[in-house]
């Protein structure tokens, strides 16, 4: 019985002490980032056309004034063999090490 009541003590003031606003413990200062998505993209022209026509969007981002980006977000069915898919990735981490700073 006693353990029934101290489980029911602690609850309740696991419960009172939810209740405090968690605005006080918050940072204060907003938190930004820009991240890029990219969903699934093959050329079916190769790697290197693919990198131009990716090149071509990153610079209408950036003219548009996203001059840089904290990460990017890409994700995809891209092939089923980790050698073509490699290729596809490093082509993407090439295009955007070119334009983006």
């Amino acid at each position: 019985m006693r353990t029934k009541r101290l489980i029911s003590l602690i609850l309740c003031i696991s419960m009172l002490l939810s209740l405090l606003p968690l605005s006080a413990f918050a940072n204060t200062q907003p938190v930004t980032a820009t991240i890029i998505a990219c969903s699934d993209f093959q050329n079916s022209a190769g790697n290197a056309s693919g990198k131009i026509v990716f090149q071509n969007l990153l610079g209408a981002i950036k003219t548009s004034g996203t001059t840089s980006a904290d990460g990017f977000f890409c994700c995809g069915d891209y092939d089923y063999e980790y050698v073509d898919t490699k290729g596809g990735i490093d082509t993407l981490k090439d295009a955007v090490k070119d334009v983006v700073s």
